[in-house]
This record gives C-alpha cells, structure tokens and sequence, in this order.
C-alpha cells in the first residue's frame, strides 16, 4: 500500500520520475553571496526552492523507503529459526576466538 502511494505521489509531484535530494548541494546554497539587495533575493529565493524540493523528495520517497525497509525486515524475520539455531555455536565461537592465548 505505501509502495502504491508513493507511485501516485511521484506522478502527481514529479510526472514519474524523482531526483534524489543531495544535502551537500542543499548546504551549498547557503554559501551563495549575499552583499547586494538581488543576491540577497536571489540567495533566499534559492533557499526557498532547496526547501520545497527536499520537502518533496521526503514526502514523495518516505513510504516508499520504509515499504522496501519493511519487506527487508520481513525477509530478515522469516529465517529468525536458523539465526537461533547458529546463535550458540557462534557464541562460542565468538568468545574462544577473543580469548588471549598463553603465553609463558
């Protein structure tokens, strides 16, 4: 269902297809010049749209992220029996491997 929604975002928002929100480029804009009336304006109206699409990269790829996260997690949880199974052998393991050896 949020893989769904997250489909009708993008095409509502983006006409299907969705660019990735680079914070380093987003950092930058704060760097711009700001000496003059119109860099000034220029720099906040840059800011502005930096804003709107880090809002919209969020509110379009959040439920689609956490879907794939979910389904990942699912995947994970089905082979729970075979991690507990291994979990005390691999304790050992584990515990023999970070004992220090004797040395005379």
């Amino acid at each position: 269902r949020a893989v769904k929604r997250s489909v009708k975002a993008v095409a509502r928002h983006q006409e299907g297809t969705v660019t990735s929100f680079s914070a380093a480029a987003y950092e930058a804009l704060y760097d711009l010049p700001e000496e003059t009336k119109e860099e000034r304006r220029a720099k906040s109206a840059a800011i502005r749209e930096g804003n709107r699409q880090r809002r919209l990269y969020g509110s379009v790829m959040k439920p689609y992220l956490w879907a794939r996260r979910h389904v990942t997690l699912c995947e994970a949880y089905a082979d729970m029996d075979g991690f507990l199974v291994d979990y005390p052998a691999a304790k050992a393991r584990r515990a023999a491997a970070e004992t220090l050896p004797n040395t005379p």
